[in-house]
């Protein structure tokens, strides 16, 4: 009976002490190997970089490809589903697709892309990355680095483990400064050891028989906040905005904002919008004659609590542009393609840039 009460308590104490002495290994691993970025990096920088032509018309497409692992078919666990990736086969497919459908339009002078694996767990250690740099020979690209964990242990069943992880700008033209910007606002500690590092690509371009510089941003803004970390992230973006705006240079910011325009309409015909996770960007955030640009036909993204079902699953606008008032935007559409590669869908931006004003 002894022996039977002594098994007892060495498998209640290992019961116990094996869940904690995994959180505390977890906890320290994300501790030691904890990605810490300066506010700025440079990408690359070059004294001359090439003259982008003010009288031509320029096209811009922006598209969180959801790591090629985030098809129709998908839900995913931080979304309500259950799932943290798709099948090798079909991460190769999704990839595969959305390279060719880039290629097929390769006339776009910028192509803003979020999510793009170099290392990861979830997309089989694939390197994204580079497959994009040699299927697209035509572009100069800029990666920056927003999510960089050695082990993420959830979900607890089948843990994402390790992300590397970024937002890329491909690019016809050569910027003189192409820089990293990390934007502010972390979850407390521990959650803010396995999440997401957020930032922007900026890229700035001359001018040709100007003075003035061509600003292009790529952003990805936080998802799963309530708010607060979004508002930072805007108030820095408008702060870095405003700097340039007085200099009178011309900005274009595109990217996964996970908020919508401040007047967005919450219908779109033949989806069902969804209100519940609904943020828009606050009225007074555009300065000046600053604009933003989106389709308001077509949804950009939808919510992954279940597989892609047009009549029930929740839809919104989250991908768009903004651009300065010495823009001039001549479409914004976005481009349908049922999600069938990626929980977003691509939006392409024509425009020009006015005389000085």
């Amino acid at each position: 009976m002894a022996g039977l009460k002594k098994g007892f308590r060495i498998g209640v104490i290992t019961i116990v002490l094996v869940p904690v002495l995994y959180l505390v290994i977890v906890i320290l691993i994300g501790m030691v190997t904890k990605y810490n970025p300066r506010e700025k990096e440079n990408i690359s920088s070059l004294d001359q970089g090439f003259f982008v032509d003010n009288t031509v018309v320029f096209s811009a497409l922006t598209w969180n490809v959801g790591y090629f692992g985030l098809g129709s078919n998908m839900d995913f666990f931080y979304d309500g589903g259950i799932r943290m990736r798709d099948s090798l086969m079909n991460s190769n497919r999704n990839l595969g697709m959305i390279t060719q459908w880039l290629q097929n339009n390769d006339s776009i002078d910028f192509v803003f892309l979020q999510e793009v694996d170099v290392n990861s767990k979830r997309s089989y250690n694939i390197d994204q990355r580079n497959k994009l740099n040699v299927s697209l020979p035509g572009y100069y690209p800029f990666f920056a680095f927003n999510f960089k964990v050695k082990f993420v242990p959830l979900p607890l069943m089948e843990p994402m483990g390790k992300v590397e992880s970024g937002i890329m700008l491909f690019s016809e033209y050569i910027p003189t400064l192409s820089s990293r910007y990390s934007l502010p606002g972390q979850y407390s500690w521990p959650k803010n050891l396995f999440l997401l590092d957020r930032c922007m690509i900026v890229n700035r371009y001359k001018i040709k028989n100007s003075n003035k510089e061509l600003i292009l941003i790529n952003t990805h803004f936080e998802a799963y906040d309530e708010g607060s970390i979004r508002k930072k992230q805007l108030d820095y973006l408008q702060k870095l905005l405003m700097e340039e705006d007085q200099k009178g240079n011309y900005f274009v910011v595109g990217g996964d904002w996970n908020q919508s325009p401040p007047n967005i309409k919450t219908h779109i015909d033949g989806y069902v919008f969804d209100t519940i996770h609904l943020m828009k960007i606050p009225a007074d955030f555009c300065q000046r004659g600053w604009q933003f640009a989106y389709d308001s036909l077509n949804p950009t993204d939808r919510w992954l609590d279940m597989p892609f079902d047009k009549t029930k699953n929740g839809v919104s606008i989250i991908d768009f542009f903004l651009a300065s008032e010495n823009i001039e935007i001549l479409s914004c559409k976005t481009q349908p393609c049922d999600f069938k590669y990626s929980d977003h869908q691509p939006v392409v931006l024509q425009f020009r840039l006015k005389k000085d004003l």
